[in-house]
């Protein structure tokens, strides 16, 4: 809360509202910033004024309780003789208490609006050279050219800084969120969670995002090319999770970004591509690391992998892969010391085999197929246990599980209706809970997710994407 809502939540205790919580807060912080002391003194002097003449027109004020006290009335009348009338007082802090309520009522919009902080280059505004603590109004244009940058600044602290030929237009903005409209060219955002959140818009699509870094480009159109370029919108998730809205003429529809990800769409096609993992690059720009995490290390070895983030696989590396496939299933085989793909919509009779440890797949058709059941003690499968729980996930479609004895949890991922979404079971506290990884697999359905014991790892395998059927593999580690 800032000096305007406590003050504000003064002004309620006064009148006797508010919670015992926020009479307490108004207290304190009265108590502590000068400025809003002096304010609540005049505040309160005048709730004490306005008060007495109530009481006295009602006939309340005992003879006793204010002897020889003129009213209002009278003090106005000999104002002429008595300097000390409490009338221009009492109309000055009317006058101070309008401007407050109104500043309340409009929510301080010349805070609402954004103002150049840095700015390196050549960067103009409504075509003419921009300068620094330039505030921009809505409907201003932001131009940046081949060299520069710029970087907006809100009153809460959110910034974000438009890069070398881009151009954005100020849109506004509502009580919850404020507007821009990006033409093209590269802007990157850094909102903290108690933050208003920001809206990104654009032919190709927007985003709406508050409690995030993340990256938002948009290639501008390519002037005098012998054949017609089409654009392209990419964003890319850092922290934090952006909600991407497709354009009403492709149809709608709302696509979550988690942290980790990156999502591209290219104009013309209906559907944006499957989101990929962020490179080591796009983690040091973001953040501001001089190095990259470490799950972002494509070569990282299976005992390396941290525990609480999903960390994407490159079998395709070391030999065949079974391709993209949806409506599959993984499980541990001790017969073949991995975990078995089951067939899924592939009615070829080929059986695959993952090493998680070796990061692998190997065919092994012509070994004796492996039933669901298998695996045993060790992978968690051939046990059936009903699962008393407590605050559970909604109700989802092509969702997958997987069992770990070592940790006695269950480990749900993805499925319609909670595509970005992993979830834990603890046998032994009976209830789930919600996984907040910064590093997140694609969202998906109808894949499979299987537990290997060797490697003490869970393992995600294909299913069906935004973009289509996948073959990617990602593997986590539950955190004990």
């Amino acid at each position: 809360m800032n000096c305007e809502e406590r003050l504000a939540a003064f002004c309620s205790m006064l009148d006797g509202q508010g919670s015992r919580a926020e009479r307490s807060e108004a207290r304190r912080h009265v108590a502590e910033c000068a400025s809003c002391r002096a304010e609540a003194e005049r505040l309160g002097h005048l709730h004490e004024l306005l008060a007495d003449e109530r009481r006295r027109r009602a006939g309340w004020l005992a003879p006793g309780e204010s002897p020889a006290a003129p009213s209002l009335a009278e003090q106005a009348a000999s104002r002429a003789v008595q300097p000390s009338s409490v009338w221009p007082g009492i109309a000055i802090a009317a006058a101070c208490a309008a401007l407050w309520i109104l500043g309340l009522a409009l929510e301080r919009p010349w805070r609402a609006l954004p103002r150049l902080a840095v700015l390196a280059g050549d960067v103009a505004v409504n075509g003419r050279p921009a300068r620094n603590e330039q505030l921009l109004p809505v409907g201003s244009e932001l131009a940046v050219g081949e060299s520069g940058s710029a970087t907006l600044r809100y009153g809460d602290g959110a910034w974000l800084r438009l890069g070398a030929r881009g151009r954005l237009q100020v849109s506004g903005g509502g009580r919850t969120a404020r507007s821009l409209r990006l033409e093209f060219g590269q802007m990157q955002a850094e909102l903290a969670e108690d933050m208003r959140a920001v809206e990104l818009t654009s032919d190709l699509g927007g985003v709406r995002a508050a409690g995030a870094v993340f990256e938002l480009s948009i290639s501008p159109i390519l002037e005098g090319a012998a054949l017609d370029t089409p654009r392209t919108l990419r964003v890319a998730v850092a922290r934090g999770e952006v909600r991407f809205t497709l354009p009403e003429a492709r149809g709608g529809g709302v696509l979550v970004v988690p942290s980790g990800l990156s999502l591209r769409r290219i104009e013309g096609l209906r559907r944006p591509e499957t989101p990929r993992p962020l490179l080591a690059a796009e983690w040091q720009r973001m953040l501001g690391f001089k190095s990259a995490p470490v799950f972002a290390d494509n070569t990282l070895p299976a005992d390396k992998v941290p525990a609480g983030v999903w960390v994407p696989r490159w079998p395709g590396r070391n030999g065949p892969t079974p391709g993209s496939r949806a409506g599959v299933g993984l499980y541990w085989s001790q017969k073949l010391g991995g975990l078995a793909l089951s067939d899924g919509a592939d009615r070829s009779g080929e059986t695959w085999c993952y090493d998680a440890r070796a990061d692998r797949w190997r065919s092994v058709s012509g070994v004796a197929s492996v039933a669901e059941g298998e695996g045993g003690e060790d992978g968690g499968a051939g046990r059936i246990r009903l699962l008393q729980a407590a605050g559970p996930p909604a109700s989802r479609e092509g969702a997958a599980l997987a069992y770990s004895p070592k940790a006695d949890a269950v480990v749900l991922v993805g499925g319609r209706g909670g595509e970005n979404e992993t979830w834990v079971y603890r046998c032994a506290e009976g209830r789930w809970t919600r996984l907040s990884p910064e590093n997140n697999l694609p969202p998906r359905m109808r894949h499979g997710l299987g537990y290997d014991p060797a490697a003490d790892l869970f393992v995600a395998y294909g299913g069906e994407g935004p973009g289509g059927i996948l073959d990617d593999v990602w593997v986590f580690r539950l955190e004990r």
